[in-house]
């Protein structure tokens, strides 16, 4: 097993050409707390592959792991949760700085049903992703759908309007924080 997965980490590290990061953020910014968020452009099915956020001279570690979270992401999104989450421990096993295997490491352990779990790990994607809009409103809206299941109402109502303050448009905080305020019979603001 260690030397497959030595020969793995060596082929994703070599494979396919090294796409230039793209901007996801327009230039257009405002300030959060003591960071900078910038506002977020409408967000396309190429900016989600991680794979497209490896240039030429990114580290061979951290071209892994961004692989990586990205094969784990797949498996996330086609319900092999526990899959995903050996994937996304092995990304954070070669590089720990890869801020994007927090949020997909907090995701896993949400559809596997550990949601305390899950919220450590967006805690820590939350203060790694704090100046990339979108990813932080991901977050939010994660953390969200954590503390509702976890019957955590007030803080869910807190995350799903953190989320819509970040991105507008997203329905899952949307429908989310419509859900908590009814729970909380809390009025709507139209």
């Amino acid at each position: 097993m260690g030397m497959r997965f030595g020969l793995l980490l060596l082929l994703l590290s070599l494979a396919g050409g090294c796409a230039p990061l793209e901007q996801v953020w327009w230039p257009s910014s405002r300030t959060r707390g003591e960071g900078t968020v910038t506002a977020p452009r409408e967000y396309s099915s190429e900016d989600a592959s991680l794979a497209a956020k490896i240039k030429a001279n990114t580290p061979p570690r951290r071209a892994a792991s961004l692989r990586l979270t990205e094969e784990g992401r797949k498996l996330l999104d086609s319900g092999h949760y526990q899959k995903a989450l050996t994937r996304m421990e092995q990304a954070l096993a070669i590089d720990s700085s890869n801020q994007y295997v927090y949020y997909f490491l907090g995701k896993a352990h949400f559809h596997l049903t550990k949601y305390r779990q899950s919220v450590e790990f967006l805690d820590v994607a939350e203060s790694l992703l704090s100046s990339q809009a979108f990813w932080l409103g991901e977050v939010y809206n994660l953390k969200g759908k954590n503390y509702q299941e976890l019957g955590l109402l007030e803080p869910a109502h807190r995350s799903y309007t953190a989320a819509l303050r970040l991105n507008p448009k997203n329905r899952e905080a949307a429908i989310g924080l419509s859900r908590v305020q009814r729970e909380l019979k809390v009025p709507t603001v139209r």
